[in-house]
């Protein structure tokens, strides 16, 4: 096994494994993007009535509140492969413990260990 390379004690290859996850991510959400984008302008048509009105609107908010957490997402991924470079990713943010590898498997953006996330989803 590779030494710890940083703050939360994951080794080069989980590291490597780890940021490899966040660039597919992060490759998948802006080509989705783009593609929601295309859709969005396409929503329009020259000749709608009521109903086509109320869809299209219905639709292109659909599109702007997934558009809006996908930008999140990105901005959470972003954020993590930042930390990657200084050495702190993997480090729970308010308690500085390590998260754990199996969690960052599932969610590579993660901020906080998964105890530490539910506190913060009780409190609201």
């Amino acid at each position: 096994m590779s030494r710890p390379k940083n703050e939360a004690g994951l080794d080069e290859t989980q590291l490597r494994e780890l940021k490899q996850l966040l660039l597919v991510a992060r490759t998948d959400l802006t080509t989705r993007r783009s593609g929601q984008l295309r859709a969005r302008t396409g929503l329009v048509s020259e000749v709608e009535d009521e109903g086509d009105a109320a869809a299209r609107a219905g639709d292109e908010d659909r599109l702007v509140r997934l558009a809006e957490s996908e930008h999140e997402k990105l901005a959470e991924i972003d954020h993590a492969l930042s930390k990657m470079d200084t050495g702190e990713y993997g480090v729970d943010e308010d308690t500085d413990e390590p998260i754990g590898y199996p969690r960052l498997k599932l969610v590579p953006w993660a901020r906080f260990a998964a105890s530490t996330q539910e506190a913060r989803e009780r409190r609201g």
